[in-house]
């Protein structure tokens, strides 16, 4: 449903201009002005609920289990660190011995 109302405000956005010089469309953009900031609202109520119900189900579960369901992003970006700084030290090696051998 959230998909749905961004591509329709992307949509909006894109045809702005033909839907409000357009004298058929009016009367649907006042009943939207009226109804759309409730809808809003109550769908950012829905998603901020559900996403605590989920971080307290991760909780949970990593709790009972005495291990992480997901990977902080700090810790992938780390290891990603660590192997370029491998690479790069090798790719430093081996230009060394290329050095040497010339």
């Amino acid at each position: 449903m959230y998909l749905i109302l961004c591509l329709k405000a992307v949509d909006f956005r894109i045809h702005h201009n033909q839907v409000i010089s357009s004298v058929e469309l009016l009367p649907i953009v006042d009943e939207l002005r009226g109804v759309l900031p409730n809808e809003l609202s109550e769908m950012l109520d829905q998603t901020g609920f559900n996403l605590s119900a989920l971080k307290f189900l991760q909780m949970r579960i990593e709790e009972k289990s005495a291990s992480k369901m997901f990977r902080s992003v700090a810790s992938v970006e780390a290891e990603k660190a660590k192997i370029n700084q491998r690479r790069k030290r090798k790719r430093v090696k081996d230009a060394a011995v290329v050095r040497s051998l010339a």
